[in-house]
């Protein structure tokens, strides 16, 4: 029986893609953090509530497509909670946020060749990088 270092090296060498019920539960998480967070900041930039209006939307979403996938794989409903996020002040809440999209990013840019899920994977990546784009532009924001 390979350990489970070596199952991970073995997925490399073959290119295989990671078990899809692996992490989500994390993801979803992440995300529904991220929501929080989004609608706290409306009250500090309201020159960015649009922005994060949306940001706090599609973050919703992400995790109910997790939470889907999750249930469709195993059959049984996702049991999910996120700690609300605390902060000290806008930019360090908007860096934090951006490392946490990139990780997202790139978890599901490693699901997306899955057969089944991939495309919803494929889905996800595409907002995780217009999140990007959004968290950078509310940055710039902060500095006029």
């Amino acid at each position: 029986m390979d350990t489970p270092e070596e199952i991970k090296i073995w997925q490399r060498v073959r290119n295989e893609v990671p078990p899809v019920p692996d992490g989500l539960s994390g993801l979803a998480a992440n995300a529904l953090a991220l929501a929080a967070l989004y609608g706290n900041l409306v009250r500090q930039l309201p020159q960015g509530r649009k922005i994060l209006q949306q940001l706090q939307e599609e973050t919703l979403s992400a995790a109910r497509s997790l939470k889907g996938i999750y249930q469709l794989v195993t059959g049984v409903p996702m049991e999910v909670g996120a700690v609300p996020p605390t902060f000290e002040n806008a930019q360090s809440a908007l860096r934090k946020s951006y490392g946490q999209s990139l990780k997202a990013l790139r978890a599901y840019e490693a699901r997306e060749s899955h057969p089944e899920y991939g495309c919803v994977f494929a889905q996800l990546a595409a907002a995780a990088r217009r999140h990007c784009g959004w968290l950078t532009e509310l940055m710039g924001l902060l500095g006029v």
